[in-house]
């Protein structure tokens, strides 16, 4: 390219940044994740040339392309399923990633331009500031695109509402945003004229804040480890795209054209009232605690009514993660005053637990706040529960992941006093290259006594699982102290867990009752895993929650008084799940029927989730567990938690055969002087090849830019697709998706008017479609003992065809689960065997083996690795 600009050259004209009398080029502020899942650290380098189609300069030469197509190869980062590649702000020097609070003054500004978006999945994310993610925070505020609609989301909805800056976004439209933290107050900016950076650097900005309602101030939160992101963080993946992975148009694109980040306040403000003044903060005194209660306790400090407002924090003692109770303010009946002091009631408290708590004062809404740490006030800790058998068990701690820092963290007191003993598990690993200065201690306390250690560690070590059991007492503390000097060195510490010796616990709330005629699921929804068996006499398996298909379809079959036989729904030889006095749970013949293979089932530790609990039993082996390798197992039935919890979920059109919902009419809808969002409800599409949804739809009235229509639509509960989408009035209009494949099919109509005159319509909903594939998919006949080996299988399949039958001139096709026919081996002989090596992606795949007359010999499950 003739502009002869690399990526590096326009960072370095963007920004720069002077600390210690040395200045620093604006590529050193930076590294950069790419769509592989891979890191560059080292901006001031050109990039490795494989990377270029992901990070590179465009055409005109005065923007960089951050590019991320959805690619069966792509990678991830970690705790994100989906791709990216996008710049993550470090230390002016280069050295580390750096981490900021939200007290002081902090910017960055980005010009950009969102020009690409995935075909299935159309959303986005450019801008972001990340904060501390133990603390709630994570993805602070982001800017997202979704279709055409621009907004504000503040991780997730979990802090506050979306925000929308604009309905009717167009690809390429160039727009600067700037994010602005003051001492915990958020703003934003936006403006497509090209004048933000003057107006601001300026302090003439206001005009281009985004508000809420007329508040600038979108956000007044303070947390740590805080740190700008810009580029382009797709929201999407091969799981969300299908079939449409790998198309070279299938990606998400933002061009950034300027890039500025400033902690220093010398990028400007955007005219927010300026800092000092107003008041004189001073710390808060006579920080005491009364009225403790169970779940309760009155705080209270020095009262000044020069101070605009308080804020509060608490948390568990020794811990750092903080709850937060700002702005609060006598004027609006947040707390009390008598005698010269603020009583403030907090509620919603554990009993039995020790906590501590922080309160600073804060002038005029932009100007002087006292520290938090300098108003820590009088710990104290809630009362026991009157009920002595009530207590918290079982009971499940948070996890715990410390990088590039020194933490000592209390999970909470817990009350054990219902359990003569219990038992703390847990699993740690050490990753990376530790020092000398990195440790990990896991340390317990029973009845706020001695710390004892559980285990403690100075060096890396693979992922391991530590219990102790015998512990008894009324309370019982899990505390975590740990250090690594680096980012890529990480202990992390989760499935905390504390047992009981089963006094008092489990299988005393509902119990579920199964559908004798149904098909279920059975999925372990702490480990996200579904439970399978292959119908042969090996142990149970588990999978993804994603796969479906005989392997993992299960009958209850009654065995009288309550109890249920728990088998395959497809049968085979040995259909039947059962313990053979061991952990082991393996499978059985149907005809077995003894102690040791039917259940009940009695509510669990999870909503909606429940035992499954061998009645008549082995003593150490009659509770289902997945344990943390996803292994299925017999535990105690004492084991009384999250691995030992099951959710039944009805398959939609599964054995059941051809009795599904097409064709189907929904309902017609109307929207005025409202704004909704309408589930039409999940129809059963499985016994169809493929169907069209079709509708009419018409908006009458003057519509303004707050007046939006979204039909959508959604297969086997995936990411929402896109049928139509208007912000603005239309004449009535037919609209149609055919080709739609998969098990349900849900629609969902979004929309808005502000005014009684201004109707959305949607009306003549309808889904037909026809089933020649899907019937190939569904029909089942009598096994003919075609065996196909190995399952699951990686390149080459074993297809062995009996004898018994008298077959020529038959073929042998392979289904995916849409209903597509990917292979076909034609011409073939009852007693044939063959070997394919068909070229297919990993996935759940159907066998059929059809005779030359059209009927349906046999059928069967595989899975392709």
């Amino acid at each position: 390219m003739s502009h002869g600009q690399t990526p590096q050259d326009l960072l370095n004209q963007w920004n720069s940044n002077t600390q210690g009398g040395v200045t620093y080029p604006g590529c050193e502020q930076w590294k950069i994740t790419f769509p592989t899942g891979d890191e560059e650290k080292d901006l001031c380098n050109d990039v490795a040339n494989n990377r270029k189609e992901f990070y590179y300069v465009n055409n005109a030469g005065n923007g960089i392309v951050f590019r991320a197509p959805i690619r069966s190869d792509n990678g991830t980062t970690p705790n994100s399923s989906n791709v990216r590649s996008e710049l993550r702000e470090r230390e002016v020097d280069g050295d580390v990633d750096v981490y900021w609070t939200t007290s002081g003054h902090h910017v960055i500004y980005v010009k950009q331009a969102i020009t690409h978006l995935p075909i299935n999945k159309p959303h986005l994310v450019a801008t972001q500031i990340h904060g501390n993610k133990s603390e709630g925070i994570d993805d602070a505020m982001v800017v997202r695109l979704e279709n055409q609609r621009l907004f504000l989301d503040f991780n997730g909805g979990q802090l506050r509402s979306e925000v929308t800056i604009k309905n009717n976004y167009s690809l390429g439209t160039v727009h600067e945003v700037i994010f602005e933290v003051i001492d915990g107050k958020h703003y934003a900016y936006y403006s497509e004229d090209g004048n933000l950076k003057n107006a601001f650097t300026s302090g003439n900005a206001s005009n281009y804040r985004v508000t809420d309602g007329g508040n600038a101030v979108l956000m007044d939160i303070n947390y740590g480890d805080a740190y700008f992101k810009a580029g382009n963080y797709t929201q999407s993946n091969p799981s969300q795209e299908g079939n449409d992975t790998d198309d070279p148009d299938n990606y998400g694109e933002v061009v950034v054209y300027d890039l500025v980040v400033d902690h220093d306040g010398d990028f400007g403000s955007g005219g927010n009232p300026p800092t000092g003044g107003g008041c004189s903060a001073n710390v808060p005194g006579s920080r005491t605690v009364s009225n403790v209660g169970q779940t309760s306790a009155t705080l209270s400090w020095n009262f000044d009514d020069s101070f605009n407002h308080y804020n509060i924090r608490y948390a568990l003692a020794g811990s750092t993660n903080w709850t937060y109770k700002t702005t609060l303010r006598e004027s609006e009946g947040d707390f009390t005053v008598s005698g010269g002091k603020a009583f403030y009631n907090l509620t919603g408290l554990s009993n039995n637990t020790a906590y501590r708590w922080q309160v600073r004062a804060k002038c005029d809404d932009q100007t002087i706040a006292t520290a938090y740490n300098d108003g820590e006030g009088q710990g104290f800790t809630t009362s026991g529960n009157s009920n002595p058998n009530n207590c918290n068990l079982p009971w499940a701690g948070d996890d715990v992941s410390i990088s590039n820092e020194s933490v000592t963290v209390s999970l909470g007191v817990v009350d054990i006093s219902c359990e003569n003993q219990v038992c703390l598990s847990l699993t740690a690993e050490g990753l990376g290259n530790m020092e000398s200065s990195d440790y990990l201690n896991i340390y317990y306390k029973v009845n706020g006594g001695a710390q004892q250690t559980l285990y403690s560690k100075t060096d890396s070590f693979s992922t391991a699982n530590f219990e102790q059991c015998g512990i008894s007492g009324n309370t019982l503390e899990v505390i975590v102290n740990g250090a690594t000097s680096v980012t890529s060195e990480v202990y992390n510490v989760y499935n905390v867990e504390i047992r009981g010796d089963g006094n008092g616990q489990g299988g005393t709330g509902s119990t579920f009752t199964p559908d004798p005629n149904a098909v279920y699921y059975i999925d372990s929804p702490h480990h996200n895993l579904r439970l399978g068996a292959t119908g042969s006499s090996e142990d149970a398996f588990t999978t993804s929650t994603n796969t479906t298909g005989a392997n993992v379809e299960w009958k209850f079959v009654a065995k009288g008084n309550g109890f249920w036989h728990v088998q395959r729904a497809a049968g085979g030889a040995l259909p039947r799940l059962r313990t053979d006095n061991s952990p082991n749970a393996d499978m059985q013949a149907t005809s077995s029927s003894g102690s040791y293979t039917y259940y009940e089932f009695e509510e669990g530790y999870l909503n909606g989730s429940y035992f499954m609990t061998l009645p008549d039993g082995p003593n150490a082996y009659s509770r289902l567990q997945v344990n943390s390798s996803g292994q299925v197992k017999f535990v105690s039935p004492s084991s009384a938690l999250t691995w030992e919890s099951f959710t039944f979920t009805k398959v939609t059109g599964g054995s059941t055969g051809n009795n599904c919902d097409v064709p189907w009419s929904g309902p017609d809808v109307s929207i005025s002087n409202e704004a909704v969002s309408i589930s039409l409800g999940v129809v059963d599409i499985s016994c169809a090849a493929s169907v069209c949804l079709s509708l009419t739809a018409e908006g009458l009235g003057n519509m303004e830019s707050s007046d939006y229509i979204d039909i959508l639509y959604r297969v086997n509960g995936g990411a929402t697709q896109t049928l139509y989408s208007k912000t603005d009035s239309f004449q009535s209009a037919n609209f149609e998706q055919c080709n739609i494949s998969g098990n349900t099919l849900e629609v969902i109509i979004n929309g808005a008017t502000s005014v009684t005159s201004e109707v959305y319509n949607v009306t003549n909903i309808e889904i037909t479609g026809s089933s020649s594939n899907r019937e190939m998919l569904v029909e089942e006949k009598e096994s003919k003992a075609v065996y196909a080996y190995p399952n699951p299988f990686s390149s080459e399949l074993v297809v062995a065809l009996p004898d018994t039958s008298k077959e020529v001139n038959s073929t042998v096709y392979l289904i995916d689960q849409f209903g597509n026919i990917v292979f076909t081996q034609e011409g073939v002989t009852s007693g044939d065997t063959f070997t394919i090596t068909p070229s297919i992606r990993p996935g759940i795949y159907y066998l059929k083996w059809v005779g030359a007359t059209g009927q349906v010999l046999h059928s069967e499950t595989l899975l392709k690795q």
